[in-house]
């Protein structure tokens, strides 16, 4: 399978910089990566497409948004959507939290390192716009 072999491409890849990459036991086109960033952390979850054309990316566990502040959330998500160019931050009203999402199309033969690539560019987004939702809680 495609998805499957892009999964365990991107996998190696990361492994090879000492990050672990964990494969979901009840779906092998999906995986996690969690960092410790400066200013927070976070989980990227990679769900490959089943025929390995396209992944979507999900950062979860980044900012806890206490029920009275929601209102105040969605215009910071939406001043670091117009700051930020490769990912979009979404409140997620069924889960009740933020996530920053990103999609893109990959090949084969060069999606461990485009992936990788994404994933460092997210990390690194969560951890720069991190203040602006800290600054929005606390104002």
């Amino acid at each position: 399978k495609m998805a499957n072999s892009a999964v365990q491409l991107f996998a190696a890849v990361m492994e090879s910089r000492d990050l672990r990459v964990q494969v979901s036991e009840d779906d092998e086109n999906v995986c996690r990566i969690g960092f410790d960033l400066n200013n927070t952390e976070i989980q990227i979850f990679m769900h490959f497409s089943e025929d390995g054309t396209d992944v979507h990316f999900t950062g979860i566990d980044f900012v806890k948004i206490p029920e009275d502040k929601i209102d105040t959330i969605y215009k910071v998500c939406n001043a670091c959507n117009d700051q930020f160019r490769w990912v979009k931050f979404v409140w997620d009203e069924e889960n009740k939290y933020i996530t920053c999402q990103s999609d893109a199309v990959i090949q084969l033969d060069s999606c461990a390192e485009e992936c990788f690539e994404i994933v460092m560019r997210m990390a690194k987004i969560v951890d720069d716009a991190y203040p602006s939702f800290m600054k929005a809680m606390w104002s």
